[in-house]
């Protein structure tokens, strides 16, 4: 990992877990291990993610808490964030609101202050806003995106390359 990577993936831990949090769970400022923080490449089909020959790069975030945060819950804050509400996020990634529901509850748990928070009722109804919090969240996961496709972009055609491309059963 690149150091441009590390700081991002510190960063964004940091943005969660405040250190004295962070050393009580893992006895450490950032424990965050390289494995961690880059995901396995496997089909995914989020909205920035690498993408070779129908092989994605998915990173997914594990932290010292046991809470993740991966490609599902940043598309999720980013539908909200564009359509200004928990079930039309649902209905655009093809999840129930239930779902999508329990997965802003998680991030708002997991975070010290909340991602996304409920509009009161006008006209139109209520809705969801995206927190400034959420907005760091999704610009941090970006940014550790950009520096792991960098950082690996050569190593993943490389892989791209032994992959069989017939369909086989299996």
């Amino acid at each position: 990992m690149t150091s441009a990577a590390a700081s991002a993936a510190t960063l964004l831990f940091r943005a969660l877990f405040p250190p004295a949090r962070a050393e009580r769970a893992a006895g450490t400022t950032c424990p965050l291990t390289i494995g961690q923080l880059i995901g396995v490449i496997s089909p995914g089909a989020f909205r920035g993610e690498l993408t070779m020959a129908g092989t994605h790069l998915s990173i997914r975030i594990d932290l010292a808490s046991g809470d993740r945060i991966g490609p599902g819950k940043i598309a999720l804050l980013e539908a909200i964030r564009s359509t200004g509400s928990i079930s039309a996020a649902a209905r655009s990634l093809g999840m129930s609101y239930r779902r999508a529901w329990l997965l802003v509850e998680a991030i708002n748990h997991t975070l010290r202050e909340p991602a996304v928070t409920a509009e009161t009722g006008g006209s139109g109804g209520g809705g969801a806003v995206v927190t400034p919090v959420g907005e760091r969240v999704v610009g941090l996961y970006r940014a550790i995106e950009t520096h792991a496709r960098a950082a690996t972009g050569g190593d993943f055609r490389a892989i791209g390359k032994l992959i069989r491309h017939d369909k086989h059963p299996g």
